[in-house]
């Protein structure tokens, strides 16, 4: 046979050995993305309350995956389970701690490259901010959520899944912590919260912007690196059954320290409070943050503001009434922190306050020191 049809035959089929390597490598090396799933709106279908009215956690996680148009394309090895299917109002302790130990266990096993959690939107953030705290992991871990019912005309569900799983296999997403990947924007743990009760665009940063973008083919990011909350802790969540009982006290125009004091007697074992601009709270709640501080009972200053820092002895002395400041901290989220102090036996003020600025350097290292 002429030497140049050998020649050519050998050709095409080492293209072809060569294509079907490449398939096989590409199918082997997806990344593996476990997707858990605890309900919210996401998952929501129509009731009868209202035009607009629906049931949050209604469907499970597999069949929001089924209903994600051309997930093919994403080419991801996606494997989902169930955590829980609930209402985000409904978001405690027990289902945090099986997304600690899920995603530990998983990490540790080499089970998954990658993490999406779907969730409501009203405690998204506190549980971005929980799982940012409790994992010390370098593995992405995303929070996603949507606005709409999966019944609605205009459903957000599989588009924010669908970026959000693109921000998880996504290889500028090692490293950063916990994200918050909603509507087309990814924002860091810390500072994500939910900004509007209507919009398809809820999520917004208490401070700057958003870290990054989603497109139609992969996430972006403006920076080249963004902070990691440092978990300054190890707990053994399989002892810790709950979390110590920490309470948040409003401030407004007349407000009292009532509030404070009943929250003593119900066995508070820290105080945060939501006060109006630099953490600011009338003069007879300062007085109750010092019965607070007879009993060795920390208390944290927060603003209820939307953006901006609670500065120390900004305009009184801390340490006259036994409180410290929550720095970028909202009250939701300094409550969480000093909720998992508390676990871990810290009640130090000095070492509260080194935790809740947090991103200062060796702000976090007093663990490792014990």
């Amino acid at each position: 046979m002429n030497f140049k049809i050998w020649k050519w035959r050998l050709f095409v089929l080492l293209l072809c050995l060569s294509f079907c390597c490449s398939a096989l490598w590409a199918e082997e090396n997806k990344p593996r993305i476990l997707l858990l799933g605890t309900g919210g709106t996401i998952v929501g279908v129509a009731n009868q309350n209202s035009p607009t009215g629906y049931t949050a956690g209604q469907l499970t996680v597999e069949e929001l995956v089924r209903s994600l148009p051309g997930f093919e394309r994403l080419g991801v090895d996606l494997k989902a389970e169930q955590v829980a299917n609930i209402a985000s109002q409904d978001m405690d302790y027990p289902v945090w701690k099986a997304l600690v130990e899920r995603i530990e266990r998983a990490a540790a096993q080499d089970e998954a490259d990658a993490f999406v959690i779907t969730h409501g939107t009203d405690t998204l953030e506190e549980t971005a901010f929980f799982l940012e705290l409790a994992l010390d992991i370098d593995n992405p871990v995303v929070l996603v959520g949507a606005m709409r019912p999966t019944t609605s005309l205009s459903a957000d569900g599989p588009q924010n899944l669908w970026e959000a799983i693109q921000v998880a296999s996504s290889v500028d997403s090692f490293g950063r912590g916990v994200l918050v990947s909603f509507a087309g924007e990814i924002f860091p743990a810390r500072y994500a919260t939910k900004a509007s009760t209507l919009q398809t665009g809820a999520f917004a940063p208490t401070f700057g912007g958003a870290i990054g973008f989603t497109d139609a083919h992969r996430a972006h990011y403006y920076v080249a690196s963004a902070k990691k909350q440092r978990r300054p802790w190890s707990l053994d969540w399989s002892k810790l059954e709950s979390l110590p009982k920490v309470e948040i006290i409003p401030v407004y125009a007349g407000a009292g320290g009532e509030a404070l004091l009943q929250a003593l007697e119900r066995g508070a074992q820290g105080i945060v409070i939501a006060g109006v601009g630099d953490g600011n709270m009338p003069a007879s709640m300062l007085q109750a943050c010092k019965r607070a501080q007879e009993r060795g009972v920390p208390v944290v200053r927060a603003t209820r503001v939307f953006q901006g820092y609670v500065h120390k002895d900004h305009e009184f002395k801390d340490s006259d009434y036994g409180t410290v400041a929550a720095y970028d901290l909202s009250p939701q989220k300094a409550r969480i922190l000093l909720q998992l102090l508390l676990a871990r036996g810290v009640r130090d003020l000095e070492r509260i306050q080194a935790a809740l600025v947090g991103d200062q350097p060796g702000a976090l290292r007093f663990a490792e020191e014990e």
